[in-house]
């Protein structure tokens, strides 16, 4: 399903048309789509979709339509939430900032979307000065396949 929704959705209010027409279930933990107008949804485990509201939306590590409570109490979410507040000009370096402010040790990958450009920077385990760029046009080009992420680094 989000393999279809990336290849052939332009924004999310087709993503949005996807998940409901078929009623597909949500991949487990939850997924953050977004599009360059500033449109965003969550959509979580379980087929529960938060529209985001306002010029940023927030996921952490836990669920937010089970636990609306834990965004006033997280302090990861905290953190990006006033910065993202405060700062009136989003950039991808200012989120690569917020990864370094936020990251935890667990942590195995970070990415920063910048839907301007269409590409996406890619980080391995706090490694916040060597970046993969990847063209996502160029993925999608690729047709269906995986790689192994951690190949990219090597």
């Amino acid at each position: 399903v989000v393999d279809h929704i990336l290849r052939h959705c332009k924004n999310v209010r087709e993503a949005l048309s996807v998940i409901q027409a078929y009623d597909f279930p949500a991949p487990e933990g939850q997924l953050l789509f977004v599009d360059p107008t500033g449109q965003s949804f969550i959509w979580e485990v379980g087929g529960a979709v938060l529209m985001g509201t306002g010029r940023h939306q927030i996921i952490t590590n836990f669920l937010q339509s089970r636990q609306p409570k834990e965004r006033s109490r997280d302090g990861r979410y905290k953190t990006v939430d006033n910065r993202l507040k405060s700062n009136p000009k989003l950039s991808p370096d200012l989120i690569k900032s917020l990864l370094v402010e936020t990251q935890q040790d667990i942590t195995q990958y970070s990415l920063v979307f910048d839907l301007s450009h269409l590409t996406v920077d890619l980080y391995q385990r706090g490694q916040f000065s060597n970046a993969v760029t990847i063209r996502i046009v160029d993925q999608l080009a690729m047709g269906p396949g995986a790689a192994q992420i951690s190949a990219l680094f090597r």
